[in-house]
């Protein structure tokens, strides 16, 4: 194996930061068609970098061959009540020289991995670019597991579902606030139960159901309510996206969805994305963004079935607390 120097990286090592990455979304732009109309803007780049390194607590390790980067993660320390205290890698946050094998990404980890557990991060997320498979290869062998797939639409390429006119579907408005909050628990309710098991802590919910009333009043995109027999069924709402390194021009995002348990299966959804369409491709818009659980069944089943095609996934692992003692360098097991 080639010999690595390892070293902590801050604010001036960032167009060393910039050029590798800049690298790496060439390579994914081979891969995957759509990223060929994201823009690759080498200052906004940049200014993503300086604000990271300004704004949050970074453990950001290098590597290095014959003095030239070839190598990075970059992993801030984060704290919420969901994931407690855990290290996030966002999509910019990785990557290697096109040269370099993928097990660098791991040797990488390895380094990076030790500051994280000392800072007493147990909890280790990724973002993991989908394109070049060596990033989710490499994880994938340090035991992280696939949670969350970020996925793209190419509009013009969407082919309609059929069978699905019992359904009727109509854009919502203002006066939708109450219907709204009558599915808020629709999500929450796939993520709780098999064979996701996502907790839903109870003071979750009522904060779920008022933020769901709240979305006829915010700029949105796109706001669709799908109805049978004059009832509400089912919804979809669309908010607007700037374009970037990972989004292409003439993105919108489909940032919430879902059908009443009862009428999944009968054309609820299909009959959303086919209007969806019509009227997104009237507004010009070229590719849709959305995510879900990989867990979820409904969800990984339906959205790929639309046409979705993963652009970034999110990786997890969790690390045994118990290593900060149980280990060969504790007094105690000599």
């Amino acid at each position: 194996m080639a010999t690595y120097q390892f070293s902590s990286l801050n604010q001036s090592n960032i167009p060393e930061l910039v050029n590798l990455f800049t690298e790496r979304q060439q390579e994914e732009k081979n891969h995957l068609v759509f990223l060929q109309e994201a823009n690759l803007d080498h200052q906004a780049i940049t200014s993503f970098f300086d604000n990271l390194f300004e704004k949050s607590r970074v453990i950001a390790t290098g590597a290095y061959k014959e003095n030239k980067l070839v190598g990075y993660i970059l992993a801030e320390i984060k704290f919420d009540e969901a994931r407690g205290k855990h290290v996030w890698v966002s999509y910019e946050g990785l990557a290697i020289h096109s040269d370099e094998p993928e097990n660098l990404l791991r040797v990488i980890y390895s380094e990076a991995s030790k500051l994280w557990l000392h800072n007493g991060c147990f909890n280790h997320y990724v973002i993991v670019p989908a394109g070049n498979r060596k990033y989710a290869n490499a994880y994938q062998n340090l035991s992280f597991g696939y949670e969350q797939e970020h996925a793209i639409l190419e509009i013009n390429k969407y082919k309609p579902f059929h069978d699905v006119e019992r359904v009727q579907v109509r854009t919502g408005n203002q006066e939708d606030g109450e219907i709204m909050g009558t599915f808020s628990d629709i999500i929450l309710s796939f993520q709780n139960d098999s064979p996701v098991y996502s907790p839903v802590l109870p003071e979750t919910v009522s904060q779920f159901e008022q933020g769901y009333k709240g979305i006829v009043d915010e700029e949105v995109g796109l706001l669709l309510i799908a109805e049978s027999s004059g009832l509400p069924t089912g919804f979809q709402v669309y908010y607007d996206c700037p374009s970037n390194w990972i989004t292409p021009t003439g993105t919108i995002e489909l940032g919430v969805a879902g059908t009443l348990p009862a009428q999944m299966g009968t054309g609820v959804g299909k009959k959303l994305m086919n209007e969806a369409i019509i009227l997104l491709k009237e507004k010009e818009y070229q590719y849709i963004l959305t995510d879900w659980r990989i867990t979820n069944l409904a969800s990984s089943t339906f959205w790929p079935k639309c046409g979705f095609e993963p652009i970034y996934h999110r990786m997890q692992r969790t690390i045994d607390p118990r290593i900060s003692w149980a280990n060969m360098g504790n007094p105690l097991a000599k």
